[in-house]
């Protein structure tokens, strides 16, 4: 049997659904090694999700092709964000964010840094 489980949460904090945080780690207690986890649904798990979707080639996900987004290599500057906009929200619909593109490298083109922030949405009660 495995050591390994999920990190505590801070005192107070319960956590019931349990997903990966990224980046994944361990950490290390005293007890044994923990991989570190956050409650599902909530900013960390869907700011983590849009991790995911942004930073996965389409195609990656055996189980899933159509996740993540296209091949943005050589693409001319600015980044698509009409696409990535749409992947988010189509994949993802609890998801709010706002999307800001810059190049912070005046000598290369081909490098922009894209910075996502991102909120939970009201999508109505669950059934």
């Amino acid at each position: 049997m495995s050591s390994l489980s999920y990190v505590a949460p801070p005192p107070g904090r319960e956590i019931h659904a349990p997903h990966f945080d990224l980046p994944f780690r361990f950490s290390f207690n005293g007890r044994g090694g923990s991989a570190a986890v956050v409650e599902q649904g909530t900013i960390d798990d869907l700011a983590n999700n849009v991790f995911l979707m942004v930073a996965t080639p389409q195609g990656y996900r055996d189980e899933a092709p159509n996740f993540g987004t296209p091949d943005m290599v050589f693409r001319q500057q600015p980044v698509a964000s009409e696409a990535i906009t749409s992947i988010i929200r189509s994949q993802d619909q609890r998801i709010e964010f706002a999307f800001q593109e810059h190049r912070p490298v005046v000598i290369d083109e081909l490098v922009s840094v894209l910075k996502i922030a991102v909120a939970t949405r009201s999508i109505g009660p669950s059934v």
